[in-house]
């Protein structure tokens, strides 16, 4: 009986456990290439054919050896020592020599890693561009237990659609052109808290063009070298949210629960009215919306993971992360 007991809770632990886990927000795709290499188009086209498909990812290409290298590619290649060009890894898993041109074997291991829960979210919790610098805050929260301890947030500033002749090819995207605070990242903590606030800051060249960067951002364990949840933002919508009407730092309204299972509810401090609520997933699809709130919203339905709710408290537009569990 005490067995059957003690088995009984261990069962119920386990399950509150993984019902804290939220879903991939994106599988992080890591390439190492250069102008120089005649194969490395053949990964181009898998990554492009990934994206029409409507793959979770967030892609970072470690230029070596060409005009784009800088020291954070060159860390990160010593990182994982890349054994040969183009070399892609998805989430840290490494596509083997055999099939590092083969769609379906890129697709599987795209699928893989997003089918995985994780026990962790990212979220960029505040940021603004002002001239050249951008600067912002990483949110990094556990959700669920995870019996690592070596973990550190990586944040890769990426450019794509830029002009470039290259082995039959017209433009490079992607391209990782700084990291911070460099290809190393920033040691994270969960051992006394289950949130951090890594703050970043970018100087930008002006020569790269912004409304074609993006921010990716990702947690990695430097023991197994696995990355367990990223995450990206482009710079036009790290703009947006910064704009007079619009704050990620709202002390008008409140929402809660915050996690739940059910219903979530948004408070007023002020008798300003909420309106055109909108909730968007993780892969930025709009998947509810009341054009004027009344009393709940009802998430019971709803797959467990990670929400963008949007809604309006008078003339200012409200942007926070629901965690549905």
């Amino acid at each position: 009986m005490i067995k059957y007991i003690f088995t009984a809770l261990f069962a119920v632990s386990m399950l509150q456990i993984s019902a804290q886990q939220v879903q991939r927000q994106k599988v992080i795709v890591e390439v190492g290439t250069g102008t120089w290499c005649s194969a490395c188009p053949a990964v181009v086209a898998i990554i492009h054919d990934l994206e029409i498909a409507g793959a979770n990812i967030a892609v970072i290409e470690y230029h070596i050896s060409d005009s784009y290298e800088n020291a954070d590619a060159s860390t990160r290649e010593t990182y994982y020592a890349f054994p040969w060009y183009p070399t892609t890894y998805y989430d840290a898993n490494h596509i083997g020599y055999d099939d590092w041109a083969t769609y379906s074997v890129h697709l599987s291991n795209y699928e893989a890693r997003n089918d995985l829960l994780s026990s962790f979210s990212l979220t960029i919790s505040e940021g603004e561009i002002d001239n050249l610098v951008v600067n912002g805050s990483v949110l990094a929260e556990k959700l669920a237990a995870y019996s690592g301890g070596n973990l550190v947030l990586h944040i890769a500033l990426t450019e794509s659609n830029i002009p470039e002749n290259w082995q039959g090819e017209t433009e490079l995207d992607y391209v990782e052109r700084l990291m911070f605070p460099n290809g190393n990242g920033t040691p994270l903590d969960f051992s006394t808290q289950d949130e951090q606030n890594i703050p970043f800051s970018f100087n930008l060249d002006p020569s790269w063009v912004i409304t074609n960067c993006e921010l990716t951002y990702f947690i990695q364990d430097n023991d197994t070298k696995e990355i367990l949840q990223g995450n990206k933002i482009s710079l036009d919508e790290m703009a947006s949210l910064t704009t007079s009407n619009n704050t990620l730092q709202d002390s008008e309204t409140f929402i809660f629960p915050n996690p739940t299972d059910d219903f979530l509810f948004i408070q007023s401090n002020t008798r300003k009215d909420i309106s055109m609520v909108e909730l968007f997933d993780a892969m930025g699809r709009l998947v509810y919306t009341e054009v004027v709130y009344n009393s709940e919203i009802d998430l019971s339905n709803f797959p467990t993971g990670i929400y963008t709710l949007s809604y309006k408290h008078g003339q200012a537009k409200i942007t926070k992360k629901v965690i549905k569990i």
